[in-house]
């Protein structure tokens, strides 16, 4: 929306750039050192372009971020784009049509299905939830890696499934590997609410993501054990942990643990729960058929009583392949329970229609 005003500022000092380039290249021929002295007068100009661009990207409504539409679409579009110069009337109808198929596309409808999707996010956890009455839930965006799985995994995905909209955004612990890309989320889409613990809000290494729901304007929510949180249409997801009291407890315990069940479908999830949470979780355990295994399958939270509880079909680990346990994966495998790892499959999605769910992986 701000391109026309970038251009009338950044196309000047553009020519103007282009104008000392040339100056400089016949000093050159010249004297090499004539070449020097020129050189400076690039510095303002380039500066002032790269300032401006900055800040108007920054403006509100500067820019916004769209799903890519169908090759086809592109296809069409370019052709009809081509019929202007030769059949104008063709072109303009055949253009009024593609801007109906465009609100087509990017128009949602419910779904009728619960789906769950692990991303592969590298050293790190991400899952998106598509409710079956539209709306859609990220918990979690993070990785360990320097990139930025917000920018590069999870708005990708978001924009295949068509969504513009976050409804909740619900970061179970500020560890970086949870949290690392929610700040792209928030910049990318819109966001209805933040949910959090209360040892988040108290964590400096939380600080950046808070600030960003405050400068967009995006309520807050703390929750613990015994809450319920609830989509638009009041379909009820418990929170199972943390406790409301956790003194002394590792930022990993206090992760939020919640039960989400619809259309047929029930999953677990967990964070990087360590014992403590999950001896907490076991005073009242409840059954899952998908449970993530907490903390990337890791040795601190191993715990054989947990899947003995919560009797799933399936864990899920969300790790490189280098960090779960082996001796995790072989409670789960000694309990007859099938472990699905988002570093040898891609994305993994679990998907609830009614009676029958199935599992969809990115590579079979």
């Amino acid at each position: 929306p701000v391109s026309l005003a970038a251009n009338l500022a950044v196309v000047p000092l553009a020519s103007l750039l282009l104008g000392l380039g040339a100056i400089a290249g016949i000093a050159g021929t010249v004297s090499p050192g004539a070449v020097a002295a020129v050189a400076p007068a690039f510095a303002w100009p380039a500066a002032a372009g790269r300032w401006l661009v900055l800040a108007l990207g920054e403006a509100p409504w500067g820019h916004f971020w769209l799903p890519s539409p169908p090759a086809l679409w592109t296809a069409a579009l370019l052709g009809a784009l081509l019929l202007l110069v030769k059949r104008p009337l063709l072109a303009s109808l055949s253009l009024a049509l593609l801007a109906a198929w465009a609100g087509v596309f990017f128009a949602r409808s419910a779904p009728d299905e619960m789906r769950a999707t692990f991303l592969d996010v590298g050293q790190g956890a991400s899952c998106v939830l598509e409710f079956p009455d539209g709306d859609a839930w990220v918990v979690d965006c993070g990785a360990s890696a320097r990139s930025d799985p917000g920018e590069r995994v999870a708005s990708p995905y978001l924009w295949t499934r068509r969504r513009r909209t976050i409804d909740t955004l619900l970061l179970t612990h500020a560890d970086a590997d949870h949290i690392s890309g929610a700040e792209s989320l928030i910049s990318r889409f819109s966001v209805r609410r933040l949910v959090v613990t209360r040892p988040f809000r108290a964590d400096p290494r939380a600080a950046g993501v808070l600030r960003a729901a405050e400068r967009n304007r995006i309520p807050v929510q703390s929750v613990r054990s015994g809450d319920i949180l609830r989509t638009r249409s009041g379909i009820e997801v418990p929170v199972l942990g943390p406790p409301a009291d956790t003194p002394g407890w590792s930022a990993n315990d206090t992760s939020i643990i919640l039960r989400v069940e619809a259309k047929g479908l029930s999953l677990l999830l967990t964070g990087d729960a360590e014992r403590r949470a999950v001896k907490a979780f076991l005073l009242n355990p409840v059954r899952a058929e998908v449970l993530q295994v907490p903390h990337h399958g890791g040795a601190s939270s191993r715990s054989l009583e947990l899947p003995t509880a919560v009797r799933p079909l399936y864990g899920v680990i969300t790790a490189r392949e280098w960090f779960p346990s082996p001796d995790v994966e072989a409670d789960y495998r000694a309990l007859g329970i099938p472990v699905e790892r988002t570093h040898a499959k891609g994305a993994i999605s679990f998907v609830g229609g009614g009676d029958r769910w199935r599992v969809e992986r990115f590579i079979p």
